[in-house]
């Protein structure tokens, strides 16, 4: 099973592509060689790339939630190799 932080990284990777793809097909339907309408895409890029600026927040997040974990297990390990010295 993929940690939150990872799916949440796997999608701060993939919305700039899904961004950039959108952006050339924007600006191939300027020149009318692929039939899409040139103002939906724009919507597409523009919802795209308010996905993006949402999703740091929640790269950010999940970044300090992986942290805390990552500290608890430490602490964890070190009770229970304190007690293993007793």
């Amino acid at each position: 099973m993929f940690s939150h932080l990872f799916q949440v990284r796997i999608t701060d990777v993939e919305l700039p592509n899904v961004v950039h793809i959108f952006s050339q097909l924007s600006a191939a339907s300027n020149l009318h060689i692929h039939g899409f309408d040139e103002k939906k895409i724009d919507t597409h890029v523009g919802y795209c790339n308010h996905l993006l600026s949402a999703a740091r927040v929640h790269v950010e997040a999940a970044e300090r939630e992986e942290q805390q974990v990552r500290q608890r297990q430490e602490l964890a390990r070190q009770v229970a190799l304190a007690k293993e010295y007793e």
